[in-house]
């Protein structure tokens, strides 16, 4: 049952790198308007030039989770076909994938309770439409990769040595 693992830990890795970046942007782009507001800081066009260089930097951190989603998303897929699994086990792998969907309802309503509906992120949850689409709905792309995967590791022909 190694890839029904794989889609909960998945949620948990998505959460975790989700909110870290989140938080991430959230501090470099008020850490860096606060430092324009300071004439002695921002005298020169290479320092104002450097921070805003650094605000489009953390923007693309939205993009490095979508990376990292479609990385994990393979990884299950390939994992799935290699590793063999009895039909037998299928009820199993279901009732896991069940209570990991669960627990990725718990993980998108805490991401939409204290960071997508907080109004003192305002606006860096636009900057973040890939992450908050992705943490919003974690429990419907649980459920799609874990019957994915459950397709891939069950469906495949059995090979009989003779």
């Amino acid at each position: 049952m190694a890839s029904v693992r794989d889609v909960i830990i998945m949620g948990m890795v998505l959460f975790m790198f989700g909110t870290f970046f989140f938080i991430v942007n959230f501090v470099t782009k008020t850490m860096v308007t606060e430092l324009v507001s300071i004439p002695i800081i921002n005298n020169t066009e290479v320092a104002r030039e450097a921070f805003t260089d650094l605000n489009s930097t953390v923007d693309r951190l939205d993009y490095l989770l979508f990376g990292l989603f479609i990385g994990i998303t393979l990884g299950i897929i390939v994992s799935g076909w290699y590793v063999s699994g009895n039909p037998l086990y299928m009820f199993l792998y279901f009732l896991v994938l069940v209570i990991g969907v669960i627990f990725s309802m718990g993980l998108a309503n805490v991401w939409y309770s204290a960071i997508a509906e907080n109004v003192i992120f305002g606006t860096t949850i636009s900057s973040f439409p890939i992450t908050n689409h992705l943490m919003t709905y974690l429990p419907i792309y649980t459920a799609i990769i874990g019957m994915l995967g459950t397709v891939v590791m069950f469906a495949k022909p059995q090979v009989r040595s003779l």
